[in-house]
């Protein structure tokens, strides 16, 4: 249906063959994805985005896509959403990244088989998206009402409320003296699918569950800037993809903490 319109459109206004024929493909994939429906909203956008990315399409190909997108919005008199895109690197794109189905077997998997220790790890992983650094630097001392982050890559030293969901499996942590060796922390991720006899591709590790949080999260609806200060963005970063909307941005971590847990992805799944 979107398919034909793009082509009634597009062959109204005078276009070629082959402009008609690419947008019409890129017209059909995006109800493919997104469904059939009368309307679509800022959802369908990310959700088309996402599995975009999740194929290992390049930056360039997906903006270049997006323009057919916009076209379908403007055919359909439907509004089409600020989205803020920032500039991707085409590498970054093709990192893994879990599915939410796959962070969920992780966690039912690994609760029976897996220590105490590395369901702690992975129960800060899944809520809060540590790196494989932070994770490693927690300690005791990080643990006193807060989760307190040692923030890598520039990004600002965090104090994080911790969801009662999670709260009696940080135990280990809190009888630590001391952090782990930073180098080689991927083990331990490996290690628990290994116990939860699960298999993934090489490179699925810790940053494969930061990069799903990120995109459940943004599925989900949250304010971007909201993510961008839950995972621990640097400024220069935040500043740099959104300009002075994130440099002005000042909600306390409490305010962002809260909100981000009404819609969180994996907090569900560590209940009883």
């Amino acid at each position: 249906m979107l398919g034909q319109l793009v082509e009634a459109h597009q062959r109204a206004v005078g276009r070629s063959s082959r402009t008609i024929y690419e947008q019409s493909r890129i017209a059909d994939e995006f109800e493919r994805i997104c469904g059939r429906k009368k309307k679509y909203g800022r959802a369908d956008i990310i959700n088309w985005l996402n599995t975009q990315r999740q194929n290992g399409v390049c930056n360039h190909t997906i903006r270049l896509k997006l323009q057919t997108v916009k076209l379908i919005y403007a055919i359909l008199d439907l509004p089409f959403p600020e989205l803020n895109l920032p500039k991707v690197r085409d590498e970054d794109i093709k990192r893994p990244v879990f599915t939410k189905a796959q962070v969920q077997e992780i966690i039912r998997l690994s609760r029976p088989s897996c220590s105490p220790e590395q369901l702690c790890y992975l129960a800060i992983s899944t809520t809060f998206g540590l790196r494989a650094i932070e994770l490693a630097r927690l300690s005791t001392e990080d643990l006193i009402g807060k989760l307190h982050v040692n923030t890598a890559k520039g990004g600002p030293i965090t104090d994080h409320l911790i969801p009662p969901e999670i709260q009696r499996f940080l135990v280990p942590l809190a009888s630590r003296s001391g952090s782990r060796p930073e180098k080689g922390f991927e083990r331990v991720f490996h290690n628990i699918c290994y116990r939860a006899e699960l298999r993934f591709p090489k490179g699925y590790d810790w940053h494969a569950i930061r990069r799903a949080l990120t995109t459940e999260l943004i599925l989900a609806n949250a304010r971007i800037l909201d993510v961008a200060h839950f995972m621990r963005w640097s400024q220069r970063t935040i500043t740099y993809k959104f300009g002075m909307p994130g440099l002005y941005f000042r909600v306390p971590q409490e305010i962002v903490d809260t909100g981000i847990f009404k819609i969180h992805p994996f907090l569900p799944y560590w209940r009883e």
